[in-house]
Protein backbone atom coordinates (compact mmCIF):
# COMPACT_ATOMS: atom_id res chain seq x y z
CA UNK A 1 0.00 0.00 0.00
CA UNK A 2 1.26 3.50 -0.53
CA UNK A 3 0.17 6.60 0.56
CA UNK A 4 -0.21 10.25 -0.39
CA UNK A 5 -1.33 13.19 1.16
CA UNK A 6 -2.72 16.10 -1.21
CA UNK A 7 -4.93 19.26 -1.21
CA UNK A 8 -7.49 20.55 -2.94
CA UNK A 9 -6.02 23.01 -4.70
CA UNK A 10 -5.31 21.63 -8.10
CA UNK A 11 -2.34 22.10 -10.63
CA UNK A 12 -3.76 23.81 -13.81
CA UNK A 13 -1.59 21.39 -16.39
CA UNK A 14 -2.84 18.11 -15.63
CA UNK A 15 -5.88 19.00 -12.69
CA UNK A 16 -4.01 16.94 -10.75
CA UNK A 17 -4.29 17.44 -6.78
CA UNK A 18 -1.20 19.58 -5.25
CA UNK A 19 0.74 17.98 -2.64
CA UNK A 20 1.12 18.54 1.04
CA UNK A 21 4.27 19.83 0.25
CA UNK A 22 4.03 22.60 -1.47
CA UNK A 23 1.52 23.55 0.47
CA UNK A 24 3.11 23.26 3.42
CA UNK A 25 5.67 25.93 1.76
CA UNK A 26 2.80 28.39 0.92
CA UNK A 27 1.11 28.27 4.18
CA UNK A 28 4.99 28.75 5.60
CA UNK A 29 5.12 32.12 3.39
CA UNK A 30 2.02 33.69 3.79
CA UNK A 31 2.49 36.77 5.87
CA UNK A 32 -0.86 36.24 7.98
CA UNK A 33 0.60 32.81 9.17
CA UNK A 34 1.12 33.38 13.14
CA UNK A 35 5.16 32.74 14.15
CA UNK A 36 4.13 29.68 16.11
CA UNK A 37 3.53 27.81 13.12
CA UNK A 38 5.73 28.89 10.94
CA UNK A 39 8.52 27.62 13.60
CA UNK A 40 6.22 24.09 13.77
CA UNK A 41 6.71 23.90 9.50
CA UNK A 42 10.09 24.92 9.57
CA UNK A 43 10.97 21.72 12.19
CA UNK A 44 8.95 19.74 10.20
CA UNK A 45 10.00 20.34 6.60
CA UNK A 46 13.61 20.32 8.60
CA UNK A 47 13.09 16.67 9.30
CA UNK A 48 12.13 16.02 5.99
CA UNK A 49 14.51 17.69 4.28
CA UNK A 50 17.37 15.46 6.72
CA UNK A 51 14.88 12.05 6.38
CA UNK A 52 14.09 12.06 2.82
CA UNK A 53 15.61 11.21 -0.07
CA UNK A 54 14.65 13.78 -3.31
CA UNK A 55 14.09 11.72 -5.85
CA UNK A 56 16.71 11.88 -8.52
CA UNK A 57 13.93 11.45 -11.57
CA UNK A 58 10.04 12.50 -12.15
CA UNK A 59 9.52 10.59 -15.38
CA UNK A 60 10.28 7.62 -17.34
CA UNK A 61 11.91 9.94 -19.79
CA UNK A 62 14.76 11.90 -18.85
CA UNK A 63 13.75 14.51 -21.75
CA UNK A 64 10.16 13.80 -20.25
CA UNK A 65 7.65 16.19 -18.42
CA UNK A 66 7.72 15.61 -15.07
CA UNK A 67 4.95 13.96 -14.59
CA UNK A 68 5.19 10.94 -11.68
CA UNK A 69 3.89 11.27 -8.07
CA UNK A 70 5.40 10.86 -5.05
CA UNK A 71 3.92 8.27 -2.93
CA UNK A 72 5.21 7.05 0.79
CA UNK A 73 5.47 3.38 1.62
CA UNK A 74 2.72 2.31 3.70
CA UNK A 75 6.27 0.93 6.35
CA UNK A 76 7.28 4.45 6.77
CA UNK A 77 5.90 5.10 9.83
CA UNK A 78 8.28 7.73 10.89
CA UNK A 79 7.78 9.50 7.55
CA UNK A 80 3.48 9.32 7.86
CA UNK A 81 3.42 10.54 11.24
CA UNK A 82 5.57 13.14 10.64
CA UNK A 83 3.19 13.96 7.38
CA UNK A 84 0.39 13.93 9.48
CA UNK A 85 1.60 16.55 11.79
CA UNK A 86 2.11 18.93 8.50
CA UNK A 87 -1.49 18.08 7.59
CA UNK A 88 -2.45 19.29 11.23
CA UNK A 89 -0.84 22.65 10.37
CA UNK A 90 -2.11 23.11 7.04
CA UNK A 91 -5.52 22.20 8.71
CA UNK A 92 -5.68 24.74 11.17
CA UNK A 93 -4.62 27.57 9.02
CA UNK A 94 -7.77 26.28 6.41
CA UNK A 95 -5.75 23.64 4.15
CA UNK A 96 -7.40 20.55 4.37
CA UNK A 97 -5.26 17.63 3.43
CA UNK A 98 -6.59 13.98 2.36
CA UNK A 99 -4.79 11.16 2.30
CA UNK A 100 -5.02 9.06 -0.97
CA UNK A 101 -4.24 5.03 -0.45
CA UNK A 102 -3.61 2.87 -3.62
CA UNK A 103 -2.00 -0.46 -4.53
CA UNK A 104 -1.30 0.43 -8.06
CA UNK A 105 0.26 4.05 -8.09
CA UNK A 106 1.64 3.97 -11.66
CA UNK A 107 5.12 3.11 -13.41
CA UNK A 108 7.54 3.85 -10.68
CA UNK A 109 10.87 6.11 -12.12
CA UNK A 110 12.19 5.87 -8.55
CA UNK A 111 12.50 4.30 -5.34
CA UNK A 112 13.73 3.90 -2.02
CA UNK A 113 12.87 2.23 1.14
CA UNK A 114 10.44 5.34 2.28
CA UNK A 115 8.74 6.50 -0.89
CA UNK A 116 8.07 5.56 -4.33
CA UNK A 117 8.10 8.39 -7.70
CA UNK A 118 5.03 6.85 -9.99
CA UNK A 119 3.68 7.89 -13.64
CA UNK A 120 0.01 7.36 -12.71
CA UNK A 121 -2.00 5.31 -14.63
CA UNK A 122 -5.41 6.03 -15.95
CA UNK A 123 -6.87 4.60 -12.33
CA UNK A 124 -4.32 6.02 -9.62
CA UNK A 125 -5.65 8.58 -7.98
CA UNK A 126 -4.49 11.91 -8.34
Amino acid sequence: MYLRFVTERRNELDNRREGFFQAAYAVRRAPETPEYAVDRLDELLGWFHDMLDEPDRFSRSRTGAERALSWFRAEARDHIAHAYDIAAVLQEHGVPVTVLKTRRPGFVVYEDDIQIVAEPFADTPT
